[in-house]
C-alpha cells in the first residue's frame, strides 16, 4: 500500500530531477558516446540505475512493510508464538509447542505472568518492555 502511494511522488522527483539537469548536456553526452561508438555504457548506467531503484524500494519495503514492530502487533493478535510465528493455543500458554520458546514472563509490578509480546501486563497495565 505505502509503495503504491510513494509511486506518483516518485515520478514527481524524477521529473524535477530531469528538469533540474540542463538538456544540453544531457544531448551532449549521448552524443559523445555516440561518436566515440560507447553507446554500451549508457546501457549500462541504465542498468545500474533500475538495481539502484530496486534495491531502494526492497529496503523501503523491509522498513516499513516488514518491521520488527509491525511483526511484534500482528503475532500478539493473532496469538502466536514469538520465535517462530506459530498459533498458540491460548493467550496465557508459557512455552510454544512447536519451537519451545518462552511465551511468557513475570510482571515487573505484580508479579503475574503476561505475553513477552504484550505492550502492557493484561492483570494491572504496567508497560513491558523486551
Amino acid at each position: 500500500m505505502i509503495l503504491v502511494c510513494a509511486a506518483p511522488i516518485l515520478l514527481r522527483l524524477l521529473d524535477a530531477l530531469r528538469e533540474l539537469l540542463p538538456l544540453q548536456l544531457f544531448y551532449f553526452l549521448l552524443e559523445r558516446l555516440t561518436q566515440w561508438r560507447m553507446m554500451f555504457i549508457w546501457d549500462y548506467a541504465v542498468i545500474l540505475a533500475c538495481l539502484a531503484g530496486g534495491l531502494l524500494l526492497i529496503y523501503i519495503a523491509q522498513r516499513t512493510v516488514f518491521s520488527a514492530a509491525r511483526l511484534r502487533l500482528i503475532r500478539l493478535r493473532k496469538t502466536q508464538c514469538l520465535a517462530c510465528g506459530e498459533k498458540l493455543r491460548a493467550t496465557d500458554q508459557g512455552w510454544c509447542e512447536v519451537c519451545g520458546a518462552n511465551q511468557a514472563a513475570p510482571c515487573r509490578q505484580c508479579g503475574q505472568p503476561h505475553r513477552l509480546l504484550a505492550f502492557h501486563c493484561s492483570h494491572c497495565g504496567t508497560s513491558a518492555s523486551l
